[in-house]
């Protein structure tokens, strides 16, 4: 029976790991031998085979949130001056 796809968020590096939180809350230790060299912290890993695969298009959508979020909170924050 297949696994179905499963989403980590690169949170951060450590020593030969890069440490991944899913959307759940589960925590995973990726050894960096078994992911792409560029990896980086804020990367959206998707897990459906037998090796992680960066997701490019849920990493694009996350920073683009992200970003989003940042500048209306910087806009909210000039009018409390």
């Amino acid at each position: 029976m297949k696994r179905p796809d499963e989403t980590f968020i690169i949170d951060r590096i450590e020593g030969g790991f890069a440490v991944a939180y899913s959307e759940s809350g589960e925590k995973r230790d990726f050894s960096l031998a078994m992911l792409p060299k560029d990896i980086a912290p804020g990367d959206a890993l998707n897990i459906s085979g037998a090796a992680p695969k960066l997701d490019k298009k849920k990493t694009d959508d996350r920073r683009r949130r992200l970003s989003a979020r940042t500048k209306n909170a910087g806009k909210r924050s000039e009018g409390n001056k």
